[in-house]
């Protein structure tokens, strides 16, 4: 398999936060897909986007992909009739954010590019999907023929996707807050492996939101956890996206427990601050810090091995 390089599929909206405010009104910054591609920016991970959005954006759109350094950045269709404003009233996920989709209901996506085109130029070995209001069982089908992992965040416009399922699937993320995961699969690991049945999914990655995540493996019936980290929180939103990018990237191979115990820590430095700059600059922080202590415990066991 060659390097890694994740290709992260979904829609971009203007993020504003009604309750941040600085000297030009509520802050603003493009949202959707954006959020894992600053995770895999800070660490200088390959990726790539295909995304959809008005067109309108596409300017800031593709200058920030550059600033954020991506393999490409790629336009799979265009949505009409609404600006994709995401209006936010409570930042911090204290209570009810108050998410509002500005005249969402008569939003029309038109498709421009063809994923198999997008796929034969970056060539991606990992596909991160978050589904939304495009025809997200059309883009599965496409990706019958693909052979590398696929990803797919179950948690908004996901209700009917299983049944378009017909490839592996490498990772189905869910949050144990959404309806689906509470009502449809009773709230259990049982109800979520019964839900996909046999259905070909590699692991499941549940987050607990503040109480941490656990990925079940149902082919070995394992499960393994990590806790989720505190910190002085300015925002919640794309917490999540972050901890799926990091997650999924090839950082710590397949050390399940090492992967998510760092993608909890990136995602918290995440809520810390709206800045990329002070983000990255935090990120870089915590992984020099944690290869440190690798280094540290390897040291330590060599010697204790010649001491023996």
């Amino acid at each position: 398999m060659h390097e890694q390089t994740v290709l992260v599929i979904g829609e971009v909206f203007i993020d504003t936060h009604l309750d941040i405010i600085d000297e030009n009104g509520p802050l603003v910054r493009l949202g959707g897909i954006f959020h894992s591609a600053r995770a895999f920016a800070s660490l200088g991970q390959n990726y790539a986007l295909a995304y959809y959005a008005p067109d309108y954006l596409d300017d800031d759109i593709n200058r920030w992909s550059f600033y954020l350094h991506t393999k490409g950045c790629y336009k799979l269709g265009c949505i009409n009739k609404t600006p994709n404003v995401m209006l936010i009233n409570e930042s911090k996920e204290a209570g009810d954010q108050g998410y509002y989709n500005i005249i969402k209901d008569q939003a029309e996506f038109t498709d421009i590019e063809a994923i198999e085109n997008i796929l034969s130029i970056v060539n991606p070995s990992d596909i991160l999907i978050f589904p939304g209001r495009y025809d997200t069982a059309k883009l599965l089908k496409s990706l019958n023929g693909f052979i590398g992992k696929v990803h797919i965040d179950f948690h908004y416009d996901s209700e009917n996707l299983s049944e378009s399922i017909c490839r592996e699937i490498e990772t189905i993320i869910l949050s144990t807050s959404s309806e689906f995961f509470k009502t449809t699969c009773r709230g259990t690991v049982d109800g979520l492996v019964e839900y996909f049945g046999k259905r070909n999914i590699h692991q499941f990655l549940v987050k607990e939101n503040r109480g941490g995540s656990f990925c079940y493996i149902p082919s070995i019936e394992e499960q393994y956890e990590a806790p989720s980290y505190y910190v002085p929180t300015m925002h919640s939103v794309g917490v999540g996206d972050v901890y799926n990018a990091i997650f999924i990237s090839a950082i710590y191979g397949t050390d399940i427990t090492k992967r998510m115990r760092f993608a909890a820590l990136c995602a918290a430095k995440y809520a810390e601050t709206m800045s990329y700059d002070k983000y990255q600059e935090n990120v870089h922080l915590v992984y020099d810090r944690k290869l440190q202590l690798q280094i540290e415990h390897l040291g330590n066991r060599v010697a204790g091995d010649q001491a023996a």
